[in-house]
């Protein structure tokens, strides 16, 4: 493996490294840099363009602060300004801004601060700006003063070209224990038709499981509905288990499935119990339901398309199962 090219930090500068590079318009490398000095207050976020032969072009440093805990991410805009995420030293430091830096006078274009509640927490990993000129990022969102009490959920939000917040939605999987499981959003794509793709994480049983969200323009998972408030429930695996001990088993197959059917085998419970079949799609959008009649049961899969599903078999409001299933 041969190395063309090595960037060395020199001077009085005790830690830096680079967290995310990005071209654009202007088709020069842009980075942006953690850089820690030597004495205290001593950490700052640093910007440098690169030309195609890796020569410094052009940088900015941003206010020294004593402690600086947001990720180094950002994005040049179609304007060749810079938005990328930073935070004021009155905030506390689990409240993110996103600043709008104009490259001629390295002066803020515009700043996006949240309101300083003690409570809250808005940690941004993304920024990317749409087709539209907007600005959206992904993240992470915290608020302990209301019910459900979030320690930390996949978020979004959205400002327009000026800086200002034109919504922000928390997308939310509560536990059997009325806390939610806690995750974040990493990344986020427009799609052609406007809608959002976002990727990232919910944790389980202290474990990590992908997280992908298809929302609208707006962060709204079920279109058509108008009232889209800021928390987003995700309810597919919450709830109290309920039957599953010992050697009891349910056993889902064909698993992938094709596009007619697939069976629920429940040989050890008892079929005179209400049970239910609830299917979802990775909206969250309920596509089939159907009561459990029998200890073995075909579930028909009518118009269909091809893709993950989540099945959730209940006894109530109690959740007996959860598992993923691909049509195919």
């Amino acid at each position: 493996m041969s190395v063309d090219t090595i960037l060395i930090d020199n001077g009085i500068i005790y830690q830096s490294d680079i967290w995310q590079c990005t071209t654009g318009p202007d088709s020069l490398l842009t980075c942006i840099y953690r850089v820690v000095n030597n004495f205290w207050p001593n950490e700052v976020r640093r910007i440098i363009k690169f030309d195609d032969h890796f020569n410094q072009v052009w940088s900015y440093t941003s206010d020294t602060l004593g402690i600086n805990r947001t990720f180094p991410r950002g994005t040049v805009l179609l304007d060749g300004r810079l938005a990328f995420v930073d935070f004021k030293q009155e905030q506390n430091s689990g409240l993110n801004s996103l600043r709008c830096l104009d490259t001629i006078t390295k002066l803020n274009s515009w700043m996006f601060s949240y309101q300083n509640v003690p409570s809250w927490g808005r940690k941004l990993y993304s920024v990317k700006q749409l087709r539209n000129g907007d600005i959206i990022c992904t993240g992470e969102y915290t608020t302990k003063a209301s019910a459900p009490r979030i320690e930390g959920s996949p978020y979004m939000m959205r400002v327009d070209s000026t800086g200002k917040l034109l919504w922000e939605r928390a997308y939310v999987e509560i536990a059997p224990d009325g806390e939610d499981k806690g995750g974040n959003l990493w990344d986020v794509i427009e799609l052609d038709n406007g809608d959002l793709m976002s990727v990232g994480f919910v944790t389980n049983n202290n474990k990590w499981d992908p997280l992908i969200i298809r929302t609208d323009h707006r962060g709204c998972m079920d279109g058509g509905n108008t009232n889209c408030p800021t928390v987003r429930i995700i309810d597919l695996t919450s709830g109290t288990e309920d039957e599953i001990t010992g050697d009891k088993t349910i056993q889902i197959y064909p698993n992938p499935a094709d596009q007619q059917a697939f069976t629920i085998d429940m040989s050890d419970f008892d079929p005179n119990k209400p049970y239910q079949c609830t299917v979802y799609d990775l909206f969250g959008k309920v596509v089939i339901q159907n009561r459990l009649k029998m200890n073995s049961q075909n579930i028909e899969l009518p118009n269909i398309s091809t893709g993950l599903y989540i099945v959730k078999i209940t006894k109530g409001d109690r959740i007996v199962h959860v598992q993923k299933m691909m049509v195919k």
